[in-house]
Formats: structure tokens, C-alpha cells, sequence
């Protein structure tokens, strides 16, 4: 705080290291033995982060209600009904925390990895300069862990290519799971087909390193997603 910085008790700072467990080792998890994760990161991590930055947003309700209502009803299974959605902005204008806000209130508790008949499943990443997961490999293997956890899909979805783990066979693999979702029947005759719904922030963090990026993504923007 405003106070000025004060040396603690060799006593205290022992306690506080005991009691937060500063001196062990994080517990190492090797990816091959979890299938929703990546690298060590969980396909379901920013979905967890929006819920916590989305807390900071103040107001925006007119472009809450703009991107609702974009999304409302927009299933991406016709041929002219637009799949992709862009949402443009200066940077430090606010859209990570609209981005978050939206992804938060579209999440219901990582309903993909349930039996339930779900609507709307959603993806979430978040492009960032420093971490990790900001490539476009980080995003089509956590996407493909996502998928990979939703029951009626993966019973839908082709036998995927061994070891497509880069480049162009990744890209393929992904996309065969995609259009499996077309495939999907809705849960009885009045409700709507299922939909991934993929929300990308700070693609502007990844552009710079990668500018085939926006062109994947219209090849990834298959019948029964939206972006």
C-alpha cells in the first residue's frame, strides 16, 4: 500500500512459506496423460480467466447487447449466413474485458466434458505477447483437446491422422472435427442443432508473429461453428 517497505521476522516469513507452500515443487503433469491438456495447459484455462477479468468490465452494455444479439439464434449451418464476427478496436479500448465478459456468460461450467445434450458449446483463447500459448499451434491443439472432451463429437468425429501434432496434418485434423459438428442431431425435433461457438482475443498479439492466422480461420469456419 502507501506504507513504506519493512523488513518481516524471520519467523513470519517462515510461516507465510509454510503456509502457502513456497518451497515445494508444482506438481508435474505430463500431457500424454491428460487428453484435455496441452503443454501442461488446460484447453478450459482462459474460460477460467474471463470469469475473473470479465468482473472489470463497466458498462459497454450497448456492445453487450450488439454481440448478444450478432450471436443469438446464429447457428453457421447456412451456406449465407455468415460465420465469422470481427469486433475491431484500438488497443486499451476494453475489448479483452468484453471479449471475457461475453465468454464468461456463453461458459456453463465445462458442460463439453458432460453426457448432457448441450446447445452451445464454446472455445475460448486469448493471444498474448509472452505467454506460451500465443501460437497458432498452442491454438489448434488446445482447441482439438476442447473438442476432444465433447462426448457426442468425439463419437462423431473420423479416427484423427497419428502424430498430426504440426503444421498442414494439424490444420486437417482440427477441421475433420469441426465439420463432425454439422453432423450432430439436435436433442429433440424443436431444439436447434449443437454449435461451437470459438472466441479469439488479441489476434493482433499473434498477427504479428503469424499473419496466416485470419486465413486459417476462414478455413476452420465450417457449417455449424461461428466465430
Amino acid at each position: 500500500g502507501v506504507d513504506a517497505v519493512a523488513s518481516e521476522q524471520p519467523v513470519a516469513s517462515a510461516r507465510l512459506r509454510a503456509l502457502f507452500r513456497l518451497d515445494e515443487a508444482p506438481p508435474t503433469s505430463a500431457p500424454e496423460a491428460h487428453g484435455d491438456t496441452v503443454d501442461g495447459y488446460h484447453w478450459h484455462g482462459f474460460l477460467q480467466e474471463a470469469h475473473l477479468l470479465a468482473d472489470g468490465l463497466i458498462g459497454r452494455a450497448a456492445e453487450l447487447e450488439k454481440l448478444k444479439g450478432w450471436l443469438k439464434g446464429r447457428r453457421g449451418c447456412a451456406d449465407d449466413e455468415a460465420r465469422i464476427g470481427w469486433v475491431p478496436g484500438a488497443p486499451g479500448v476494453g475489448k479483452s474485458q468484453l471479449m471475457a465478459r461475453i465468454a464468461a456468460d456463453l461458459d456453463n461450467g465445462n458442460a463439453l466434458a458432460t453426457e448432457q445434450v448441450r446447445d452451445t458449446a464454446v472455445y475460448y483463447h486469448r493471444f498474448r505477447a509472452g505467454d506460451a500459448r500465443n501460437s497458432t499451434r498452442h491454438f489448434l491443439r488446445l482447441l482439438r483437446a476442447a473438442l476432444d472432451t465433447w462426448p457426442r463429437l468425439a463419437a462423431a468425429a473420423p479416427a484423427g491422422e497419428a502424430g498430426a501434432d504440426e503444421g498442414e496434418a494439424l490444420v486437417r485434423d482440427v477441421r475433420a472435427r469441426l465439420e463432425a459438428i454439422a453432423t450432430l442431431e439436435p436433442a429433440n425435433a424443436q431444439a436447434p442443432p449443437p454449435r461451437l461457438v470459438v472466441l479469439l482475443d488479441g489476434l493482433d498479439e499473434l498477427a504479428r508473429y503469424d499473419a496466416s492466422i485470419t486465413g486459417l480461420l476462414h478455413r476452420l469456419a465450417v457449417p455449424g461453428t461461428v466465430w
